[in-house]
C-alpha cells in the first residue's frame, strides 16, 4: 500500500476506501498488489466490491488459497 501515495501510514480496519481518496484506478492497482501478496486472482467482480478495508480483509481471510 505505501506505492498508492494517498493512503496515510496507519489506516484503520473499518475505512472505506472512498474516505482515504481511492478512486477506480486505485482500487485497480490495490487489487493487483493484493494478489501478488496472497498469491491469489481477484476477478474484476471481486475487486469491484471491494469498498472498504473489512471487505479486503473478509476476502483474503476467507479465501481457501490465499497465504
Amino acid at each position: 500500500m505505501k506505492n498508492i501515495r494517498c493512503v496515510p501510514e496507519t489506516v484503520a480496519a473499518t475505512a472505506k476506501f472512498s474516505d482515504l481518496g481511492l478512486d477506480s484506478l486505485h482500487k485497480k492497482e490495490l487489487a493487483g498488489m493484493l494478489e501478488k501478496e496472497f498469491c491469489v486472482e481477484v476477478s474484476a467482480n471481486s475487486a469491484a466490491n471491494f469498498h472498504s478495508v473489512e471487505d479486503v480483509t473478509k476476502f483474503f481471510s476467507s479465501h481457501p488459497k490465499a497465504r
